[in-house]
């Protein structure tokens, strides 16, 4: 109940990031399955995409699972083809917990 409360949450701030720097697009992935969610952005720049979600991961860790709230920038890749061709982003072994297991096919207006 708290992590559906939590996203809702979310989703109710996202307009405010329009006012960081570099930021373009964001969207929920989730898994019914397994409860699992994640926030997928586009920023303009790794620098900004980092320092963005280092302020994230400092202010979700309090109200997180130990380990949980956490951060990827896969810089260079835009947003559709990391969901699309989830290999696309390099990782490093033992490293890739932020993949898509599977590709993700975009429905609608995205």
């Amino acid at each position: 109940m708290l992590h559906a409360a939590f996203r809702h949450e979310c989703v109710l701030h996202t307009p405010l990031f329009a006012g960081f720097s570099g930021f373009r697009s964001k969207l929920w992935i989730d898994d019914v399955e397994t409860g699992l969610y994640r926030g997928v952005y586009q920023w303009q720049g790794g620098v900004l995409a980092r320092r963005y979600a280092a302020w994230m991961v400092a202010l979700l860790a309090p109200f997180s699972n130990a380990g949980t709230a956490r951060s990827h920038v896969a810089e260079g890749v835009w947003r559709d083809d990391f969901l699309l061709r989830p290999g696309v982003a390099p990782a490093q072994a033992g490293d890739d917990w932020w993949r898509l297991a599977e590709p993700i096919t975009l429905q609608g207006n995205h």
